[in-house]
Formats: C-alpha cells, structure tokens, sequence
C-alpha cells in the first residue's frame, strides 16, 4: 500500500534483497543454486497443490483458475459430457510421468548425457547442452525449484539425451573394436 501496489517498486526491493545475498554469502547462493538446479529435475510436486481437481466442479470450495481471453485455465478447452474425464485423465498420467518417471530418466540418462555431450568435441553438439544450461541456470539462481519450467525444454531434454546415448555407444563400440 505504501508504493500505490506499484509492482516495480516490490520488484525493486526484491531485486535488491537478492543481490545482498549474492554479496554477503556467494559460496551459500552458489550451493543453493546447484541444489534447486539438481532438484527440478528430480521429484517436486509442481506448484499446484489440486492438480487431480482441476477437472472437477465443486460447488462448495469452486477451483480458482485464471482466464486468458476465451480460455478458462485449469479445465478442457473443449467442452462436451466426457471431456472432464479425459482432462483428468491427462492431467493425472502427466503428473504421474514426471513424479515417477522422469527423476529416473534425468539421472540415469539425462544428466550423463548433458555431460558428455556438453565435453564433445563437434561443437554443433555441444550447442543443445550450452542452450540448456543457458536458459535453466538463471531458473536455479533465483532458488525456485519448480518443475513447471522444465516443460518448454522437453524437446532439448530429448535431444540431449539421443546425442549423449549415441556418444556413450559410439565409445563403448571403439573400444570393443580395439579390445
């Protein structure tokens, strides 16, 4: 209220709370930013807390869910008698993927795979890896480990993860050749 809820100045303040830490304890933030890094890859709940809701109608407590133009977040975009259940469904075999799954694959394939790629010697490869880090690192030094941000990536998750497969065969196929 003091600043007319003008969200540049928040921002400002903010801005400047981060940047005293930067300076009164580098080491700290730079952990902590190695830390949410490793853990938006691994198992975190994303930031909804109902996501198996999101489909339902509840007269008594309704679903909060933000509009854009025509489009009613938190629900089918098309909707007709079955679409809430198939909205369900997806909404709860994606969380289910990413809870189970996908901390599996990221340390088992994806994180080797970042790491030899990104020491490859082609440097068209070395490209995805260096996008990669490029565009999540700022994510993880702002200490907000949620894992919504990790779904524009999927595609270079997936690029990266073909590149370091066929790299990882194509030295373990060298060395069978020369043994």
């Amino acid at each position: 209220p003091r600043v007319n809820r003008d969200w540049r100045a928040i921002d400002e303040l903010l801005g400047n709370v981060g940047l005293a830490t930067i300076r009164g304890q580098p080491l700290s933030y730079l952990t902590n930013a190695g830390r949410v890094f490793l853990q938006i890859h691994t198992h975190t709940s994303p930031w909804w807390n109902n996501m198996a809701t999101f489909g339902f109608r509840d007269p008594i407590q309704p679903l909060y869910c933000g509009a854009l133009s025509s489009i009613q977040f938190c629900r089918p975009i098309v909707l007709t008698p079955w679409s809430y259940r198939w909205w369900n469904a997806y909404v709860n075999v994606a969380t289910s993927f990413y809870n189970t799954v996908f901390p599996f694959f990221a340390i088992i394939i994806f994180f080797p795979a970042l790491a030899v790629t990104l020491f490859k010697e082609k440097r068209h490869e070395r490209i995805f890896p260096i996008l990669y880090l490029v565009n999540l690192l700022p994510i993880s030094f702002l200490a907000f480990a949620e894992s919504r941000y990790l779904i524009p990536f999927y595609p270079l998750i997936l690029i990266i993860s073909t590149l370091g497969l066929r790299n990882i065969t194509s030295v373990f196929s060298a060395r069978k050749s020369k043994g």
